[in-house]
């Protein structure tokens, strides 16, 4: 957490089952270091090697500042950059080794056995450490069987700007979609329906938010490309991105510490003192990053959506089109219905019932097989289906003198058949106006057309039938409408 090497191992270490920690639950810790990196990429002298491997030896507050302060160069600069596309890569070897087996590193050597291990992974050192996993009952109540492979991977960098930390969580998202093909592909096979808990991936951020000040007292200590002029740690100050968990959605999982530093506890204490309330708050620290972990795991990162594919889309489109037509053919079946029954009773003969009926029958096929009117829901319009509306429209008023109109249903049916000689049927809706056509068409169509003398009229009173029509339409779609609010 303070950027020295042995704080994973101490973060890591707390495996009392008694104290009750989540970390534990980590056989593999994985630890990569953006500093470590940089000074591998560096192509600085030897000395700079010689006052690095010091600093590791030795205690980061105690030592000296090196005779000879280190010069930054734009070399060094570039190091820092390119710090970080390589431990990207290590990052995707490291998930990617977890998740799919893959056991060997990048350089063909083998891990070690040991409790603490550095492998070399592309020319990135990473450290590594395999706790033991305890089998007590609290943790196999909040773990699957396959806590026996768990990885806790910690990066440690600035991540001043909130694109760098993305970066990191579009390789995990990237990771949890494969995951998810897998286990998919693994169902279909099996035929199951299986939730492995254990092969989600989570994203977490822990920010140290040091004051400026105790960070370029901590910088003074540094040596080499480590050691960074106090010019770009000012600009990264101004530039930092804090995590926001309120409004971003990869960063939810965030935790902030505040003031790392102990000994702003109490400036006045004794060197004893002192020491315990540095001892208390590393533990209180612990503590918290802890829980902070846990409640990472509540919020796996979901998959990444499926790649746009044609086939699939022109699919999902025509099972939407269908469910369209079946809810229209459902409203229209009411519809018609009700028409019939108001058409039965204008009928000249009882034994005309049967016509009207497949009246109904013939508007309802073309509603269902969409063929009947303009489908402007989906975007696909039917030109023929327009043109076969229209011609409805006139057989009716050439052969019938029967005007069928759509309007919109605030406005005054009156002033639209006012100096109007036809017999009007005012409509809402032009797919309305194509059903109620065709069906009225269908109505008035002779039955016996062998001679012109023995035409059979089945209507009695065809202006009667329009009013009993243009009712029943407007009952329906009034009564329609209001279920439909609510």
């Amino acid at each position: 957490i303070t950027a020295t090497n042995n704080e994973c191992k101490d973060l890591t270490a707390h495996n009392d089952p008694n104290k009750g920690y989540h970390l534990k639950w980590y056989n593999r810790v994985v630890f990569i270091d953006y500093d470590e990196i940089a000074q591998g990429i560096s192509s600085s002298s030897p000395k700079h090697q010689e006052l690095y491997h010091q600093q590791q030896n030795d205690d980061e507050h105690d030592m000296p500042p090196p005779s000879k302060p280190f010069i930054f160069t734009e070399k060094d600069l570039e190091a820092w950059r390119k710090s970080r596309s390589v431990a990207t890569q290590a990052v995707e070897f490291e998930l990617h080794r977890h998740f799919f087996g893959d056991k060997n590193n990048r350089d063909g050597k083998k891990e070690g056995d040991s409790d603490t291990t550095e492998t070399a992974t592309g020319g990135v050192v990473i450290r590594e450490r395999k706790n033991e996993v305890h089998s007590d009952e609290k943790i196999q109540n909040n773990r699957s069987s396959g806590n026996n492979d768990n990885l806790l991977l910690l990066l440690d960098d600035n991540f001043h700007l909130r694109s760098m930390r993305k970066d990191i969580y579009k390789i995990c998202k990237s990771f949890a979609g494969e995951l998810s093909s897998l286990k998919a592909t693994e169902n279909n096979k099996n035929n199951q329906n299986n939730k492995d808990d254990d092969n989600e991936i989570y994203f977490g951020i822990i920010m140290v938010d040091a004051p400026l000040q105790i960070c370029f007292e901590r910088n003074k200590h540094r040596t080499g490309i480590n050691c960074i002029p106090d010019d770009i740690l000012i600009n990264m100050s101004k530039s930092f991105e804090h995590p926001d968990s309120e409004s971003i959605k990869f960063e939810q999982s965030s935790f902030v510490i505040l003031n790392d530093d102990a000994t702003t506890v109490s400036s006045t204490a004794s060197e004893k003192e002192l020491q315990k309330l540095k001892e208390q708050k590393e533990e209180t620290i612990i503590r918290a990053i802890d829980r902070h972990v846990y409640n990472t795991t509540k919020r796996p990162i979901s998959p990444p959506p499926p790649p746009f594919d044609e086939e699939t889309e022109r699919k999902r489109k025509n099972e939407e089109r269908n469910i369209t037509l079946a809810s229209r053919a459902h409203r229209y079946d009411r519809l018609l219905r009700l028409q019939v029954g108001v058409s039965c009773r204008h009928l000249a003969k009882k034994s005309y019932a049967r016509h009207v009926n497949d009246a109904r029958r013939i508007v309802l096929t073309e509603i269902k097989n969409g063929t009947l009117y303009k489908d402007n829901h989906d975007g696909n319009n039917d030109d023929d289906a327009g043109e076969n509306c229209d011609d409805d429209k006139k057989v009716l008023k050439e052969k019938y003198n029967i005007k069928v109109k759509s309007s919109s249903i605030h406005e005054d049916m009156k002033d639209l058949t006012e100096g109007d000689t036809t017999d009007s049927i005012i409509i809402h809706d032009e797919d309305d106006a194509a059903v109620i056509s065709l069906f009225i068409k269908l109505v008035l169509d002779d039955q016996d057309q062998s001679t012109d003398k023995n035409k059979t009229e089945k209507i009695n009173d065809v202006a009667s039938l329009l009013k009993c029509i243009q009712r029943c339409y407007e009952d329906f779609y009034q009564s329609y409408h209001s279920t439909e609010e609510l």
